[in-house]
């Protein structure tokens, strides 16, 4: 039988865990805490510690969402977006640089994913329709220059390393389901432009080169 006993204070505790009630299951031996913002009881595991002892009062879901609405509050404009997005490629890079893991657990891969096809459908179709095309080489990555209908299956394949650098110099425009230059602000409207904007940028690269997926029209640059 489920009881619940209140948490004795045994060190001066910030307001974040005073109150708090702990359900103790003596069968399972396992402590759950009370989330003052759901309103549910979870484990231990489900709250962040709190640096001046104890847990926070809020469990960690529900902390995640009410920090991204918050982000979400402040990103009114398009150079607040445009600022939002380099801010996360600034940390992308420190957190690769630092060695730190980017894989989300099951749950959560699962949520982003969602919300990922609600927020960009033809991101997600255009990407769905390139799965039956394989890779001409090894050790490349697909980079997508339209996401309109017409253009489903014409792509690029491009080593990682590449991609990850040219992404940083393109703003997406989500109404016309293509990409600017972040230099000028020009929008991308043919293939041709695109890959005359990654030539500009990539050409003095060792090793660059990329494939288009399209036969016949290869838009194959080396520059030995």
């Amino acid at each position: 039988m489920n009881f619940k006993t209140e948490v004795e204070q045994s060190t001066d505790y910030s307001q974040d865990h005073k109150h708090q009630t702990s359900t103790l299951n003596p069968t399972a031996k396992t402590v759950k805490k009370h989330c003052s913002i759901c309103g549910l009881d979870k484990s231990l595991e489900d709250f962040y510690i709190n640096p001046k002892g104890g847990y926070r009062s809020g469990c960690k879901k529900c902390l995640s969402k009410k920090a991204s609405l918050h982000q979400r509050s402040k990103i009114k404009t398009k150079a607040d977006r445009e600022k939002a997005r380099l801010k996360s490629i600034e940390i992308y890079y420190q957190r690769r640089a630092a060695g730190l893991s980017f894989k989300r657990p099951k749950e959560k891969e699962r949520e982003y994913s969602i919300n990922y096809r609600t927020r960009y459908p033809e991101k997600a179709k255009a990407k769905s329709a390139s799965k039956k095309f394989s890779a001409p080489v090894e050790g490349v990555e697909k980079l997508f220059w339209s996401f309109r209908s017409e253009h489903h299956g014409d792509f690029f394949w491009i080593k990682r390393e590449f991609r990850l650098k040219f992404i940083k110099l393109l703003s997406y425009e989500q109404k016309a389901m293509l990409f600017r230059r972040i230099d000028n602000k020009a929008l991308l409207t043919t293939k041709q432009k695109f890959v005359d904007y990654m030539n500009e940028n990539l050409k003095n690269e060792i090793d660059f080169k990329f494939y288009s997926s399209v036969p016949g029209n290869q838009f194959l640059f080396n520059k030995n």
